[in-house]
């Protein structure tokens, strides 16, 4: 492919020049950019950028929009999908983006693995589920890989299929300094978006000091010459104090009268997440919320009749001690038992939390695009899945099997009202807070436009709404 070597060799000339560019600052060090390897926000941020997918799925509102994707057709039992891909569009070395590559991600996807697939076309993929699953499309938002590259293709200069493409990584010895992007396209505010990777906030602050960075996330507002500060709550991922509804101790009137006592205020006032939000359930601002759940109102000032100490099992990370800390001093200034927090390797915790003997659980979930909880709360998920709170409620069970299985929105929704009053009504655990991040962006950026998002790698879907501000010329 001659002209896209060209192209890339165009590219990579442009990422030294004096052209337009942006520098935004991360935290760690990047393994790879590939979307099924990806594990940190970090990496997560760059491959959402360069890797385009079949489809954008907007998780408040449930509204999907086509990327990759052209068309789709469901068969009538529900259970195989035909996927058809739009033609004459091309991946950064000049393929052509084919049925090969959506069957090669496949492979690859924990999600899709379980599913059959095979090729109808060079343009069209059949999918055979083996039950019925009405979210099926919100699973193919993810990044679509290279089959002709397979195993050849670079974990840090990986070959796309988006705007901006990876021409550039620069390293300190062992450590990845900076990773450099560049477009064609006109219709972003910079040509060229580099990525600068930090230890830690402490490094990320002098480099905003020295106008190194343009933007970055941090966990507090604080006051840095030069820049803006916006806040943003990440709606996808949330902390929560899960029981163990086994425990005769922990019925559900105690469960009640711990969630109904707990100051949430004070937890968040006290974290690392300086202005995190309370969730408002277990679908909290997504299409699925409603008055159906009743939030704690907290902070009641009850005496807890709690029968005996409590054994709280946490990961050992800084927000989570800090959460379980303030929890530990309310239970146990309420009642005349102990809490005992017992902190566990984040690596791997969830698996390590069915090895220890525990009470309650503080879990920080991080959720999918549809509001399917299936694997946090169905019975089936009690003994290896993630449903820590044991419970069995037969409502619980079935509003989310009718949700799963319900097509429409409007009649998915009566289902999770269901589940929401029975959860309220069950309080197999809270919900404590929504965490939050302030992006603080340099002055030389005029506006950026409100939007609310799920997670913070996707902080710069809208790059291409920033607006600069432009130079005064004198007359």
């Amino acid at each position: 492919m001659f002209t896209s070597y060209f192209v890339y060799l165009y590219l990579f000339i442009l990422s030294f020049l004096p052209i337009s560019s942006w520098t935004h600052g991360l935290i760690g060090q990047p393994e790879s950019f590939i979307p099924n390897e990806v594990q940190t926000d970090s990496e997560k941020i760059v491959s959402n950028l360069v890797f385009r997918k079949l489809v954008n799925v907007n998780p408040f509102t449930g509204e999907i929009k086509y990327d990759l994707l052209k068309n789709y057709t469901v068969s009538d039992d529900g259970l195989t999908y035909v996927i058809e891909l739009k033609q004459n569009q091309y991946w950064q070395d000049g393929f052509p983006i084919m049925a090969d590559d959506v069957l090669y991600t496949a492979s690859l996807s924990p999600n899709l693995r379980e599913v059959s697939s095979d090729k109808v076309d060079d343009y069209k993929v059949r999918f055979s589920l083996p039950n019925k699953y009405s979210p099926f499309l919100s699973v193919l938002a993810i990044g679509i890989l290279p089959s002709h590259l397979q195993d050849q293709n670079s974990k840090l200069i990986s070959v796309g299929s988006g705007d901006y493409r990876i021409v550039r990584v620069t390293k300190d010895r062992t450590r990845i300094e900076e990773v450099v992007l560049v477009t064609r396209s006109g219709k972003y505010p910079y040509k060229k978006l580099n990525f600068r990777f930090y230890e830690n906030e402490d490094y990320i602050r002098v480099a905003a000091k020295i106008k190194e960075i343009g933007s970055m996330l941090f966990n507090k507002k604080e006051d840095i010459s030069g820049f803006n500060a916006k806040k943003y709550v990440f709606y996808g991922r949330s902390y929560l104090l899960v029981f163990d509804t086994k425990k005769d101790y922990l019925d559900k009137d105690t469960r009640k009268s711990i969630v109904n006592m707990i100051n949430y205020d004070e937890i968040i006032k006290n974290q690392e997440y300086q202005d995190a939000e309370r969730p408002f359930g277990p679908f909290s601002s997504t299409w699925a919320q409603s008055d159906s759940y009743e939030r704690p109102m907290g902070n009641s000032g009850d005496t807890l009749d709690i029968k005996k100490d409590l054994v709280l099992v946490i990961p050992n990370v800084n927000e989570a001690r800090l959460i379980a800390q303030n929890i530990k001093k309310q239970i146990e200034s309420s009642s005349d038992h102990d809490v005992e927090i017992k902190a566990l390797s984040s690596k791997d915790y969830i698996v390590k939390i069915r090895d220890t003997k525990y009470d309650m659980v503080l879990l920080a979930q991080e959720y999918g695009l549809d509001p399917d909880r299936f694997v946090f709360w169905h019975s089936t998920q009690n003994s290896t899945g993630l449903n820590f709170s044991n419970s069995s409620a037969i409502r619980i069970d079935k509003s989310l099997e009718e949700g799963r299985e319900t097509v429409e929105l409007e009649d998915r929704k009566v289902h999770y009202n269901i589940f929401q009053s029975v959860f309220s009504e069950e309080t197999p655990a809270v919900f404590i807070l929504h965490p939050s991040q302030y992006l603080y962006y340099s002055n030389s950026i005029n506006n950026i436009p409100e939007q609310k998002y799920f997670y913070p790698w996707s902080i710069l879907d809208n790059f291409d709404k920033w607006e600069k501000v432009e130079p005064t010329i004198l007359l």
